[in-house]
C-alpha cells in the first residue's frame, strides 16, 4: 500500500536513525508492502530492481506470508541497506558488533525480522566504530515494554530493534549509549489494514504514530511498540 511522499526531515541520534514528524508540521504518512522474500524486501527498501525509489524504513515484520515492510512515505529513503540471515541470536549479536567470526566496525542501524532461532533476518545499514549492541529475550510483552522504557527494575530506556514470534517469544537488539525515550506503548493490530490505520491515525484511530517497532503475531496481525512525538 503506497503512502504519499512529502520529503520531510529525519533526525539521527548517535548513528541510529529515528523516524520523526516533519518540521513543517506535516503528519507521518505510513505505507506497507508485502515482500515474498528477503531479497524482494531489500530491493523495495533500497529502490532496486523493479522499484524506482528507496523507502524510509520503519520496520520489517516477518510472518508465514513473507516480509511486511512498513515505511514512512513522508520521509526520504536511503539505498544503503543490506540483509543477513543469522542462525542464532548470538550470531546476530556478533554480526552487529563485528565480533567473534566477524571483523570490522559494528553496524550503525538494524531492523530485526524474527521467524525462529534458525531464521533471524537482520536488515542493517551504516557502520559505527563505537557500536555496542546487546540483546534480550522476553517471554511477556509487558516485560519487553518495561525493558524498552527502562521501567520497573530495568533502570534506563533502550533504543534498538524488536522482532518476535508471539508475545511469549520476543527479541530486542539494542545499542548501548544511545539516547532513548521512555514513552513507548504497545498495540495488537488484528490485520495489516488495522496496523496501517493505527500507524496513520485514520479510521478508528485519531492520532498517527511517529516511530514503531513491529513484529508479526502468530495467527495473523501485528504487535506494534509505538511512540508519538
Amino acid at each position: 500500500m503506497k503512502a504519499p511522499r512529502l520529503f520531510l526531515t529525519c533526525i539521527v541520534l548517535a548513528g541510529f536513525a529515528t523516524l520523526c514528524a516533519g518540521c513543517d508540521g506535516q503528519q507521518p504518512s505510513w505505507g506497507w508492502k508485502l515482500a515474498t522474500t528477503p531479497d524482494d524486501a531489500h530491493d523495495f527498501i533500497n529502490g532496486l530492481g523493479p522499484y524506482s525509489e528507496a523507502h524510509a524504513l520503519g520496520d520489517v515484520a516477518a510472518t508465514d506470508q513473507g516480509f511486511f515492510v512498513f515505511y514512512r512515505g513522508d520521509l526520504e529513503g536511503t539505498s544503503d541497506w543490506g540483509w543477513k540471515l543469522a542462525p542464532t541470536p548470538e550470531d546476530a549479536h556478533d554480526f552487529l558488533n563485528q565480533t567473534g567470526a566477524y571483523s570490522g566496525d559494528g553496524k550503525g542501524e538494524a531492523r530485526l525480522a524474527y521467524v525462529g532461532d534458525s531464521q533471524l533476518y537482520v536488515f542493517y545499514r551504516g557502520t559505527s566504530a563505537d557500536a555496542s549492541w546487546g540483546w534480550k529475550r522476553a517471554t511477556d510483552i509487558d516485560d519487553m515494554l518495561n525493558f524498552l522504557n527502562g521501567a520497573g527494575t530495568y533502570g534506563q530506556p533502550r533504543e534498538g530493534t524488536i522482532g518476535g514470534l508471539s508475545p511469549g517469544e520476543i527479541l530486542m537488539f539494542y545499542r548501548g549509549g544511545l539516547a532513548a525515550t521512555s514513552d513507548w506503548g504497545w498495540k495488537l493490530a488484528t490485520t495489516t489494514e488495522d496496523a496501517h490505520a493505527f500507524l496513520n491515525g485514520t479510521g478508528a484511530y485519531d492520532q498517527p504514530v511517529d516511530d514503531a517497532k513491529i513484529f508479526g503475531a502468530t495467527g495473523g496481525g501485528f504487535y506494534i511498540f509505538y511512540r508519538r512525538d
